[in-house]
């Protein structure tokens, strides 16, 4: 594949012509990619894209796919939001064009230690089905390398209700 890129004070955007992955590598069925980011508000970060993926040889096959995302921070308060849409085969999702998805999040850091993030998300599986999810996560600095998220999430789908409780590490380097 091919990528041109431009990057600018406060703007990038890029172009990728490539094969993917479900293609023939002799095919010129390109899958064509564009992104973009924005930051020339104080603060405000924009960015988005959009894929035109051929999925092969066959037009019925063909996704477009889109994505924006913002995030704002103001001292300890962290802000963002994301909307993605796939155009697929009606015959993948019985019968709907379009699929989405969204999610919003808010960070919250409450000392040198501690943090927190609430997260709602939403995706449609189906034309019918929709996951749902509401989760808190609270985080705390173990040492500078070593932190702990402890995760509750409410989760519906469809018409089922779970819920989710995890731990995790995580290590940085």
């Amino acid at each position: 594949g091919v990528v041109v890129g431009y990057t600018g004070d406060v703007i990038s955007l890029n172009l990728s012509f490539h094969n993917g992955g479900d293609s023939n590598i002799e095919s010129d069925d390109l899958d064509t990619e564009l992104s973009f980011s924005y930051t020339g508000v104080e603060n405000l970060v924009l960015g988005g894209g959009f894929l035109f993926n051929n999925r092969g040889n066959t037009d019925s096959e063909e996704r477009d796919m889109i994505n924006v995302h913002a995030a704002y921070t103001t001292g300890k308060f962290l802000l963002a939001a994301e909307y993605s849409e796939i155009d697929v085969d009606s015959a993948v999702v019985g019968g709907d064009d379009k699929l989405d998805a969204y999610m919003f999040l808010a960070d919250y850091t409450l000392s040198d230690k501690m943090a927190v993030a609430l997260r709602l998300s939403s995706n449609e599986v189906s034309s019918t089905v929709d996951y749902d999810k509401l989760t808190i996560a609270p985080r705390y600095s173990i040492t500078e390398s070593l932190g702990a998220i402890l995760e509750f999430s409410d989760i519906d789908i469809g018409t089922e209700d779970a819920n989710l409780v995890a731990v995790e590490l995580t290590y940085t380097f």
